[in-house]
């Protein structure tokens, strides 16, 4: 009982999350400019460093940028800092293959150092935000040419 109401609630949730997630990017198709200065404000806001370091391109912010995705899809398999979430994916699949052992240097206990390290929430908020404005001025600016 108490599952199947909890099946609800999260499927509500995500339902709403993508209500949500749709009407935004409609905003952002109507107003590009607008948006992309919104998420370039958050940015700054955020972490004002970040703006300076991204316009220098350091190689730090290059390998973060390119293992961003690594990270989130990681972190959606159950593996947090705090160790492996309650009910993940990751903590079923060592429930059913390791129990509560897990063996020094497996994958599975690379992947939980990986999770574990310390996440830099600002840092992340502040490089999503510049990657949106990246994406609605590209399309913005695609459509432009198109027309031309």
């Amino acid at each position: 009982m108490l599952r199947n109401y909890w099946t609800k609630l999260w499927g509500s949730i995500v339902s709403s999350g993508m209500f949500a997630l749709t009407e935004v990017n409609n905003l952002s198709i109507r107003h590009p400019y607008q948006s992309a200065g919104a998420l370039l404000l958050i940015s700054a806001f955020e972490n004002p460093a970040m703006l300076l370091t991204l316009l220098q391109l350091t190689g730090t912010t290059t390998m973060f940028l390119c293992f961003l995705p690594a990270r989130l899809i990681i972190w959606c398999f159950g593996f947090r800092s705090r160790g492996v979430e309650k009910g993940s994916f990751a903590s079923q699949y060592q429930s059913h293959c390791y129990g509560g052992n897990v063996p020094r240097g497996s994958g599975f206990a690379k992947l939980q150092s990986y999770g574990a390290m310390p996440t830099a929430t600002p840092t992340l908020i502040s490089l999503l935000s510049y990657t949106g404005a990246v994406i609605i001025l590209g399309r913005e600016w695609s459509r432009l040419a198109r027309a031309s």
